[in-house]
């Protein structure tokens, strides 16, 4: 940033002492804002990677897939400090649908389908995340729901080359745009929670394996 000064008090001319004082001053006022911008993106770091952690934890302690959907959902909005949490799956025809939603509204969103035409699905399911400035203006949004946004984060759930869906954050209409740590956070948190999902799936899948092999057990006993 810039220090200016303008006039001097009684009107007189700024002395070289003057110059030096106020060189000092903005060295040390860089020097504190660069340290404040340091703390500042280690503390969202941290939050954003228990955020991670609370979702991989909560994910494997076990519940069916909605409930596992709804968590990430969830998460999502509370660490991107955003409107909604959105996720959506692979729907019909190449769309992707909203199946859980975190907002103070969610049944008006749970449902709805965006289709294969979107550009914005395209990316996706390319496994390519997409940043809107103004969701509402934007013309690669073409659902009514982005009528009420503003910035948003659409991420691909993408692990080992599979993309199980999309997840987005978006926050409301004049809120302000999302940083470029937040972008890169929430990249890693979106392929942390594809992840835990797919982690989730596995166990569940497991269970009712052994559940089946209990059975056929007891029915040859």
């Amino acid at each position: 940033g810039n220090l200016y000064l303008t006039e001097k008090q009684h009107g007189a001319e700024f002395s070289d002492y003057d110059l030096h004082m106020v060189r000092v001053l903005a060295t040390e006022a860089g020097i504190a804002i660069g340290n404040a911008r340091l703390y500042e993106a280690a503390r969202q770091r941290e939050h954003w990677i228990d955020g991670s952690v609370a979702v991989t934890t909560a994910l494997l302690s076990g519940g069916d897939a909605d409930e596992a959907l709804s968590v990430v959902a969830e998460h999502a909005r509370r660490l991107a400090d955003s409107a909604a949490g959105i996720v959506l799956l692979p729907a019909g025809e190449g769309g992707l649908e909203i199946v859980a939603v975190s907002s103070d509204d969610p049944s008006s969103s749970l449902g709805v389908i965006i289709p294969a035409r979107s550009t914005v699905v395209t990316k996706l399911l390319a496994g390519e995340a997409v940043f809107i400035d103004d969701s509402a203006t934007d013309s690669r949004m073409i659902t009514r729901l982005a009528d009420r946004f503003g910035p948003s984060m659409m991420l691909p759930l993408h692990s080992g080359g599979r993309v199980l869906g999309a997840l987005a954050t978006p926050r409301s209409r004049g809120a302000r745009p999302f940083t470029e740590t937040e972008r890169t956070l929430a990249i890693q948190f979106a392929s942390q929670a594809a992840l835990a999902l797919m982690m989730a799936e596995a166990q569940r899948d497991r269970e009712r394996l052994a559940v089946y092999e209990d059975r056929d057990r007891i029915a040859r006993d």
